[in-house]
């Protein structure tokens, strides 16, 4: 599944928004809003890197000895699809 960007676009606008309709006292705390601004840009940023999927591939090779005393070499390869977790 492709990154959600739209939902990371949503998430950073909620954000802003609710720094931008604080009134009063809330407005003179500058330290506490900027706290909460990065809060909830780190937490939307969380979310859309664990949106995605994350591919990997790997490669091996592999030395061994078969049972009739012969070595013997072998390749592999295999992909995997995950989460961040």
């Amino acid at each position: 599944m492709p990154l959600q960007t739209a939902a990371l676009k949503a998430a950073i606008k909620q954000t802003l928004t609710a720094q931008g309709t604080k009134g009063g006292e809330a407005v003179k705390d500058q330290a506490q809003g900027i706290e909460e601004v990065a809060a909830g840009l780190a937490q939307a940023i969380d979310a859309f890197v664990r949106s995605g999927d994350v591919i990997t591939e790997v490669g091996t090779t592999t030395a061994d000895i078969d049972t009739s005393g012969d070595a013997g070499i072998g390749t592999g390869k295999g992909a995997g699809k995950g989460k961040v977790v």
